[in-house]
């Protein structure tokens, strides 16, 4: 599958490098036992956070694959850089550090991003960027919560991880919210993945970031998204070779959706509406 993705993106690297990636990411697959994503609100610094719960069957040896991964990811972009001679790209870089960051009791490695236009640009884009990610630096965080398990971060600052490593240690959150069961519920049995998409949170999380952002919210005034409920996509095993795909939609959401439409019907017309204007009276 990597082969394919390398060979889909016509880049012009080494068959060493490809080779490299491939043995990589073959290792640490082979190592992988569940994973768990969730992006939406950081909850605690910036508007934007994705944290990713590994189950791996050694963490020592999942972690240890990390840093090959950064070095062989910079080479990548860097290659496509020069490709298409984009100067940013050429100069990014994905820098490893061990043991950056002690959090929650956790000695946390960190992959920092950096390119040339970010070391020099001024202070109120450090400012804004801090508004997004809740830090002036592009900064992914991986910490090792037990033997089997590893959790990363990107966006929402140090409490963001603080947070995603509790979670991980009660064995995750998401898929033990009442809201989010009924949804799992509703999908094919004998699970192999599943997405769920919560149209409240995202619609939340844009209009809190609007906020923070000093913008005016794009929603009309007085809605607000009501169904708790995520939409669902799922796959599950169907017999011995088989697999179903399923896609649920709660009718909240449908509800809200309709809503939706409406008020920004309404306040389209009432922009449009004509204004009496007041007849002075003759003295």
């Amino acid at each position: 599958l990597v082969e394919m993705v390398l060979k889909a993106l016509d880049l012009d690297i080494s068959e060493e490098l490809v080779q490299k990636i491939i043995k990589n990411g073959t290792e640490f697959n082979a190592l992988l036992t569940s994973q768990q994503l969730v992006a939406g609100p950081a909850n605690g610094e910036g508007v934007f956070g994705v944290s990713m719960v590994l189950g791996v069957t050694d963490a020592e040896k999942a972690k240890a694959l990390i840093p090959e991964q950064a070095d062989l990811m910079t080479q990548v972009v860097q290659s496509l850089g020069r490709q298409h001679q984009e100067q940013e790209l050429e100069s990014l870089k994905f820098n490893y550090v061990k043991n950056a960051e002690t959090i929650n009791n956790n000695m946390v490695d960190v992959i920092d991003v950096t390119y040339d236009t970010l070391k020099t640009q001024g202070d109120d884009q450090n400012e804004e960027m801090k508004k997004i990610l809740g830090e002036d630096k592009i900064r992914i965080r991986i910490a090792q919560v037990d033997p089997k398990t590893l959790v990363v971060t990107f966006g929402g600052g140090k409490s963001f991880m603080v947070a995603a490593i509790d979670a991980a240690r009660k064995g995750g959150t998401v898929n033990k919210d009442p809201n989010v069961l009924k949804t799992l519920a509703k999908l094919p049995p004998n699970p192999i993945g599943s997405l769920v998409f919560s149209p409240q949170n995202l619609f939340s999380a844009i209009q809190t970031g609007m906020a923070i952002m000093g913008e005016k919210s794009n929603l009309p005034e007085d809605f607000k998204f009501k169904c708790p409920e995520p939409i669902g996509i799922g796959w599950g095993l169907a017999g011995e070779s088989a697999v179903k795909g399923s896609v649920y939609v709660p009718i909240g959401v449908v509800i809200d959706i309709v809503d939706w439409v409406k008020a920004e019907m309404s306040a389209t017309m009432a922009a449009f509406e004509p204004v009496e204007e007041e007849e002075e009276a003759e003295v």
